[in-house]
């Protein structure tokens, strides 16, 4: 029944064994030594297919599984001392206040009086001590120690080291002392030269536009560039579901080639030049997606621009969907991590859409005339490409913008003349034209689509906050999707009766999982640097105790939780309360403890006592009663001795949060152990939690 569309796009067919083969290499994490098994089955795979020829599909699907879990492999990184370090910075420099950010490649460490090549690239956190402003290609100097990113330390947290690892970044870096800039190493390479010419881009933006208006917008439009776009900014832009113009895409490619395309087919009759020009376009491209920082979908719509060029050139008939999979093939080869980041699965979710439901779409809005058939096409791909990246958006972000299907009939229009006049801006400031006039309508423009976002923005029910979805909640949907389409093409019962069933296994799903979050509870307490936050869940029920937060009671979570602990309670769609004085919830008994020698909060939940302390003085420790406890809390380094305090409170377990140093919670743990009571380190040993 499928064999036709599979025909159609035969690296479709490989992509999912590949893409299998990764995950399975990310998160079951063979031993080493294994690379060399996986060669030996897929030589034995090819020998067995050039035996059997029935069997050749299966042998070549088998191969490409062994590949991904090779190349799903992360990196292993080294455990290095504290030393001199040097390297290239090959990214943007970013400002954070106190200090900047960037990250540098080509390091190299003094050890026994001899630089040592370190692989891959680390970010560093410097302050600049040189006098010079920090650059692209410039060489960092720096005494630091480079270490690995830490594990997540909390549940569903966001897996920061793996992301980095993904973009070849293994270390981080925070020097002890000041660093030194120098400049430009010699033979820089191609993104550097890139990023360069993208900083000349964006001075010309600056020193034209900065009498009209804010040019955040416009940079981000045109060269991918986000540094100078405000947190207001992009709220609109994301809840009136037009996040995407900003983000370097198809659009941009596709205006960028289609017309120079159309324009060369008219020397389709001279070969030679013919050729000469596509080859020199596919160029432009590229430096084109260099220049915008080699984004997801920038990547694709350039691969995909460059196969179907080539495609023309060869004057063979050329299907999209075997375009766009061979483009995700390329990618994913030639970086394997990328799977795993949401750009590439957003960008290729909605290509994919798009190409499978456009033109059902389109029989949706019949409207005639020549406006009208635009109206109808964009309104036909917006609603195409904003269905197939919904559950991924709502996975990842945990939002979704019915507005966007209204609010791109506007932003696409405006943003293609934006893109077309930046183009000519460009071209009259660098060749030294006056560029008054170009820029003053870039700005005006720029205005319009910023108003018109925030009046989308505005509207009742444009935009949903609160979603969740779980992975295999992600993936019963699009099962579901794409089997619903080939029944609408080859009207199959047997293909309604799997769409009934996966709708079936995906709402028994979601009614488990929504159980299973109102009949949970559980104590943590979670690994915060610096800080302490101590969770109580009942159900659909939530308290989050945060004492730092003295000036206010009880209320909601008004203020932004803690990044590490956000997706904890996203993910369960709960909004706790902040607890910083002493209060009483139908499910959490609290008590405040004040006196001469300790300053501490009692808590009783689900028949646990836990007790924790905040200030201990020895010489008030002989005149406290008994406390029994059940889990005593240790933060923000209290003077106290463990076994003193195990006869005060006789605690079952002791916890040390992240707000102690990290040479006291070693201290604790070696009393703790010599008390006998069981000790746990969330610095070390990540959330401490008791589920119910």
């Amino acid at each position: 029944m499928f064999s036709d569309d599979f025909r159609k796009a035969p690296f479709l067919r490989i992509l999912f064994p590949l893409i299998g083969g990764i995950i399975l290499g990310r998160h079951i994490g063979f031993p080493g030594g294994t690379e060399w098994i996986f060669l030996t089955c897929s030589l034995a795979a090819i020998l067995f297919s050039l035996w059997n020829r029935k069997l050749s599909l299966s042998s070549i699907l088998l191969i490409f599984l062994f590949l991904g879990i090779i190349l799903g492999k992360e990196p292993l990184t080294m455990e290095l001392e504290e030393s001199w370090i040097r390297g290239r910075i090959c990214s943007e420099v970013e400002s954070l206040g106190k200090g900047d950010r960037a990250t540098i490649d080509n390091i190299q460490q003094l050890a026994d009086s001899k630089w040592n090549s370190i692989p891959g690239k680390a970010t560093v956190y410097f302050v600049n001590d040189s006098g010079s402003t920090p650059a692209p290609g410039m060489s960092l100097l720096a005494k630091a120690r480079l270490s690995s990113f830490s594990p997540p330390r909390n549940p569903d947290q966001f897996d920061y080291g793996s992301y980095q690892s993904g973009k070849g970044i293994l270390y981080q870096a925070f020097p002890v002392q000041k660093c030194w800039i120098s400049d430009p190493v010699e033979g820089s390479s191609l993104k550097i030269r890139s990023l360069r010419f993208r900083r000349k881009l964006i001075n010309m933006l600056e020193k034209e536009i900065s009498g009209f208006g804010q040019s955040g917008v416009l940079k981000a439009l045109l060269l991918g560039y986000r540094g100078d776009l405000n947190t207001m900014q992009q709220q609109h832009f994301a809840r009136s579901g037009t996040m995407h113009i900003l983000a370097v895409s198809g659009l941009h490619v596709g205006i960028l080639y289609f017309l120079p395309a159309l324009l060369l087919r008219k020397l389709k009759y001279f070969p030679f030049l013919w050729y000469t020009c596509n080859i020199l376009l596919f160029m432009l491209l590229w430096m084109y997606a260099l220049v915008t920082g080699l984004s997801s979908s920038v990547v694709r719509a350039v691969c995909m621009c460059c196969i179907y060029g080539v495609g023309m050139m060869s004057r063979r008939k050329i299907s999209s969907i075997h375009v766009l999979s061979l483009a995700a093939f390329i990618m994913i080869l030639s970086r394997p991590p990328v799977v795993f980041e949401a750009g590439f699965q957003l960008s290729f979710a909605a290509v994919y859409g798009i190409l499978l439901m456009y033109r059902r779409f389109l029989k949706l809005f019949p409207f005639g005339g020549w406006a009208g058939r635009r109206v109808s096409q964009m309104m036909a791909v917006s609603l195409a490409a904003q269905l197939s990246t919904m559950p991924l958006s709502i996975a990842y972000f945990n939002q979704f913008a019915p507005a966007a299907l209204l609010a791109n009939l506007l932003v696409i229009p405006v943003a293609t003349l934006i893109l077309d006049i930046g183009l000519i801006f460009f071209i009259c400031a660098g060749v030294g034209v006056s560029a008054s006039i170009p820029a003053w309508i870039l700005s005006q423009l720029s205005r319009l689509l910023e108003g018109f976002t925030r009046v989308a923005a505005g509207l009742p029910g444009a935009f949903f906050d609160g979603l969740t979805l779980s992975v295999q909640q992600v993936i019963l949907i699009y099962i579901t999707g794409i089997l619903l389409l080939f029944y609408l093409k080859y009207r199959s019962s047997r293909l309604m009766f799997g769409v009934l069933i996966f709708f079936v296994l995906f709402m028994a799903g979601s009614g488990i999982r929504e159980l299973q979050i109102r009949q949970h509870t559980g104590i943590y307490v979670f690994a915060l640097s610096r800080e302490t936050a101590i969770g109580f869940v009942n159900g659909r029920q939530a308290a989050l105790f945060q004492p730092y937060h003295k000036d206010s009671l009880i209320h909601e979570a008004e203020l932004p939780l803690p990044y590490e602990i956000a997706a904890f309670f996203k993910n369960r769609r709960l909004k706790p309360r902040v607890i910083c004085q002493q209060s009483e919830l139908p499910y959490l008994w609290h008590r405040v403890i004040h006196s001469p020698g300790m300053e501490a909060d009692f808590f009783v939940f689900m028949e646990k006592r836990i007790l924790i302390l905040r200030e201990w003085d020895r010489e008030y420790s002989g005149g406290f009663p008994v406390l029994m406890t059940d889990i005593l809390v240790l933060c923000n380094n209290p003077k106290l001795n463990i076994s003193l305090i195990n006869k005060c409170f006789q605690p079952s377990l002791i916890v040390a949060d992240g707000s102690n140093y990290p040479w006291i919670s070693k201290q604790f743990e070696t009393e703790s152990g010599e008390a006998g009571v069981p000790f746990h380190s969330t610095r070390g040993q990540g959330c401490f939690k008791i589920e119910y």
